[in-house]
Parts: structure tokens; C-alpha cells; sequence
């Protein structure tokens, strides 16, 4: 973690219990150093349902559909708590609005996302230590996502929107497609392509931040 100006750049682990430890940390700190009007984005990289390879997909506000399709939940003195989930949507647009289409090498697309609970079965994988389901379950999975708009697929977004919500933060996230998961399951880019496709959010992300920090916020 770092703190650059009024930014504070950190990373989470994988999954939704690491990011929660994460987030509770530096919810705490911001709490804490009295900050207001925070805005929380995270970036990151998925897979998608279809083909966005290269692509940056922003979650809209009502669009994470959580694993067993119910509302996402943790646990508090070992009973569940649901937490709504938010996105806000003016971030999104403005997030949205630093892309160029004649300038970037990615395109930018809003979307709904998958958050699973696991990096092998919970995202319908076939290349796990183990599998207990078909090719064919698989992709009844897959076209059971798209026809609720699901275009990709993390292991995150959960945890970091329904939270941010709960606290009051201003929250999006911005992925990255490495692979379409109706092909197969791990991208196939070469380590330079890899690097390359990995910065894309952040290329993004830092350039709505720079508007943000302009006296003028043009």
C-alpha cells in the first residue's frame, strides 16, 4: 500500500475473503484520517463469456450476479448477512468517458459480471485437480450466464461493491478479458502480450484519477 497525494493505491489477494480482510484494513485507516468523498476502484483481469478478449468491462450498478445466484452475503457470529451491492453509476460513466476510440489499443465495455467463490469449479473450469461435471454441464452453465447478460466471469467484485456500499464509498470495478471461457480456460497470450493486455485498467484508471486531480476536472 501507498499513499501518492490523496491516493492510495493497494493490493488484495485472490478471492472474496481476502479482498473483505483488505478492505475492512483500509476502510478503517480512511476512517480514521477523516477522509470524505472517497472513491474506490479496483482493477483487475477475468475471463469472459463470449468474445471481449482485450476488452474492459465495467460493472454497472445491479450487475454482479453472485455465486448460487442469491445476494452476496458474509457472516457475522456465524449467522449470514446479506449486503446489498451498488455500483455508482456517474463513476461509471466517468470512468467510461476517459477511453478513446481512436487513441487506446482496448475497448471499453459496461457489463455484467460473475463473481464466483472459487478460481477452479465455482467458475466452471475443466482443468482443476478434480472436476464433477461434464464439457456439456459446462457450458449449460455458461449459456445459463449469458441469458442474464453475464459477460465475465472474477472472483472479486462481490465483496469490493457491497461493501464500499455499506461503508458509503463510491465504488467500480474495471477488468480486463484475458480469455473467452466459451473456448477454453486459460488465455493463451504470450507472456509480452500478457503484460501488455494486464495494464489496460490501469491505463484507464489513471487517466480518469490525472482528470480527477485537474483544478478544473476537465
Amino acid at each position: 500500500m501507498y499513499f501518492v497525494f490523496c491516493v492510495l493505491p493497494s493490493q488484495h489477494g485472490m478471492g472474496l475473503p481476502s479482498v473483505a480482510i483488505v478492505l475492512h484494513e483500509v476502510f478503517k485507516l480512511l476512517q480514521a484520517a477523516g477522509c470524505s468523498d472517497v472513491t474506490l476502484i479496483r482493477v483487475g483481469t477475468c475471463g469472459g463469456i463470449g468474445d471481449y478478449c482485450d476488452l474492459l468491462l465495467v460493472s454497472p450498478c445491479t450487475a454482479i450476479v453472485i455465486f448460487y445466484f442469491s445476494p452476496p452475503a458474509q457472516s457475522a457470529l456465524g449467522q449470514p448477512v446479506e449486503l446489498p451491492i451498488a455500483v455508482d453509476q456517474d463513476l461509471v460513466r466517468d470512468i467510461c468517458a476517459c477511453a478513446s476510440d481512436t487513441t487506446d489499443d482496448f475497448k471499453v465495455k459496461v457489463g455484467k459480471t460473475y463473481c464466483a467463490e472459487d478460481f477452479y469449479q465455482g467458475q466452471g473450469r475443466l482443468d482443476g485437480s478434480f472436476c464433477d461435471y461434464s464439457k456439456e454441464d459446462q457450458l449449460r452453465f455458461f449459456n445459463k450466464l449469458q441469458s442474464l447478460g453475464v459477460c465475465n466471469i472474477e472472483m472479486e467484485s462481490a465483496a469490493v461493491l457491497a461493501m464500499a456500499h455499506k461503508v458509503g464509498v463510491k465504488a467500480a470495478v474495471v477488468c480486463v478479458v484475458l480469455v473467452d471461457r466459451l473456448k477454453c480456460d486459460l488465455p493463451t497470450l504470450s507472456v509480452q502480450e500478457m503484460k501488455t493486455v494486464e495494464n489496460f485498467p490501469l491505463q484507464l484508471v489513471i487517466r480518469y484519477i490525472k482528470k480527477q486531480l485537474q483544478p478544473d476536472n476537465s
